[in-house]
């Protein structure tokens, strides 16, 4: 009889301090959190509610949340897992951290995905826009990761290539940068983050030059003639130690993931340029000065981050802008290109800007009302032009509907 009362106190117990932790975390962050239903009580149905969003409103705001994340993290240290969180995410016997894939399901869509380039490519042609594909390297690499064997980790490769194989069927110009990076330019520890999915900047410098090479071979661009923005001499590399912590060490904690370093790649040239940006809530903000008044943020190379909400990658263009136009005010005649993009391009579109005399970008995964690809590509608004060129760029573990969101008719 006295078991069973323990046992019952217990349960009280435990459901009072549940519930009540879910009710001040709830009141505490109710301003957040209530901006997020309005958000999406305005799509207009209720079946278009993503109920994942007011969920994450209120997990990555919970009270105490970096404690209990620090707390699990070092426990599952002290195990000695290579898993975290039931597998999504999984750690290497070098210490890289990567996306789990416990179930792995094909996509049907590819070809379609394939498709919608093409049509893109198909009303830019006559306007003399030439469209190049950019696939980036994935951070899961067969060559170099070191993975248990029953270890599920995200593999795309079998994406990548039949997503490479109908846009090369389908005529589109089609670069794997993969096929270079990691290899005889950089190594594989030196390419990639252990905390982060991302690119190193010094990877992200290569893969500017690859593709320099490849609009110039493949379309006749001269972009670079003396080779002196691809030309590593021409910049200060500096290394900043433990400074870095990234997405998915934020997830897992510092005792789980440790920390990176983060080595800077920063142009000792200053350039002239205009850069006008706007964010996803229609606010827009111009800049005007030297590449280090533009284009970088100096402020993220501190000692004093706050590793938990600031990151070093976005050094380069604040990492992403809903929308952005750059222009090179000390080129009086030049290409123009549009970037349809993810994060991963935002080291490499800096590296790139002293070569157009003009560089716009979208980003590809945005939802915003402010502007459409499609709609924008079709000058449905008075920021858009005729490009030269259109780079659509996208990072393996991005591949999927939301990321072709254009020409689906």
């Amino acid at each position: 009889m006295k078991y069973l009362t323990k046992k019952k106190i217990f349960f009280i117990v435990f459901v009072i301090v549940v519930f009540g932790f879910a009710a001040y975390n709830i009141y505490q962050n109710r301003d957040a959190l209530l901006k997020t239903v309005e958000k999406e009580a305005s799509k207009g149905s209720y079946f278009d509610i993503d109920i994942d969003n007011i969920d994450s409103a209120l997990t990555e705001n919970m009270e105490y949340r970096l404690e209990f994340i620090e707390s699990f993290g070092m426990m599952q240290k002290l195990m000695g897992k290579d898993e975290f969180n039931n597998f999504e995410f999984v750690k290497d016997h070098n210490g890289f951290l990567n996306y789990g894939a416990f179930y792995r399901e094909d996509d049907p869509d590819i070809f379609e995905y394939a498709q919608r380039v093409k049509r893109l490519q198909n009303y830019v042609e006559p306007y003399g826009t030439k469209v190049l594909f950019v696939i980036t390297p994935s951070k899961y690499d067969r060559n170099n990761s070191d993975y248990s064997d029953d270890m599920p980790v995200n593999d795309p490769y079998n994406k990548i290539n039949e997503l490479k194989f109908y846009l090369r069927r389908l005529g589109v110009e089609t670069l794997d940068l993969g096929d270079s990076l990691p290899g005889d330019r950089i190594t594989y520890e030196d390419a990639f983050f252990k905390t982060d999915h991302h690119w190193t900047p010094m990877a992200a410098f290569e893969a500017a030059d690859i593709l320099t090479d490849e609009l110039n071979e493949r379309f006749e661009a001269n972009l670079d003639p003396f080779d002196y923005y691809g030309n590593i001499d021409n910049y200060e590399v500096k290394e900043y130690s433990n400074i870095m912590l990234g997405s998915m060490g934020r997830n897992t904690g510092v005792n789980y993931s440790g920390m990176d370093d983060f080595t800077a790649v920063i142009p000792t040239f200053d350039g002239n340029f205009t850069r006008r940006y706007y964010e996803e809530d229609g606010s827009r903000t111009k800049l005007e000065g030297t590449i280090h008044e533009t284009l970088l943020n100096y402020d993220l190379l501190k000692k004093d981050l706050n590793i938990y909400e600031e990151d070093p990658y976005a050094f380069y263009l604040d990492e992403l802008k809903t929308f952005e136009k750059i222009d090179n005010n000390e080129l009086t005649d030049g290409d123009s290109v549009l970037f349809l993009r993810d994060s991963y391009f935002s080291p490499v579109m800096t590296f790139m800007a002293p070569l157009f005399k003009e560089m716009d970008a979208m980003y590809l995964l945005e939802e915003s009302d402010e502007f459409d690809i499609e709609d924008f590509i079709k000058g449905e608004y008075e920021e858009d032009d005729d490009y030269d060129y259109i780079i659509i760029e996208m990072y393996p573990g991005n591949i999927d509907d939301d990321a072709f969101n254009f020409f689906e008719d």
